[in-house]
């Protein structure tokens, strides 16, 4: 299974692409387990990841999470995909990076 967990400022918009996101995977019948967490968690939990998603609002910490983490895939989603809330666009994109 893989692990798509998308970090973020608070969670707010985050926890519905996410729900979205797994809905998609689920119809697909993608070996897919995606969960959000708050930036703050970041440290306990992008270890776990396959694939570290970051949201908007933290694009300032792709440089440090692409170098902390390099073994990992790390994907910054697109402003009009969260904006949007298109979890279908973010889930394809992340898992194409």
């Amino acid at each position: 299974m893989k692990k798509l967990y998308l970090f973020c400022s608070a969670g707010m918009s985050s926890s519905i692409i996410a729900k979205k996101m797994q809905t998609v995977a689920t119809e697909k019948k993608l070996d897919v387990e995606v969960s959000y967490f708050p930036e703050a968690k970041m440290n306990e939990k992008a270890k776990e990841a396959d694939i570290i998603l970051l949201s908007p609002q933290v694009k300032y910490l792709e440089k440090e999470v692409r170098e902390k983490y390099s073994d990992k895939t790390v994907y910054l989603i697109e402003m009009a995909d969260y904006g949007m809330l298109n979890g279908e666009a973010i889930l394809n994109k992340s898992l194409s990076a």
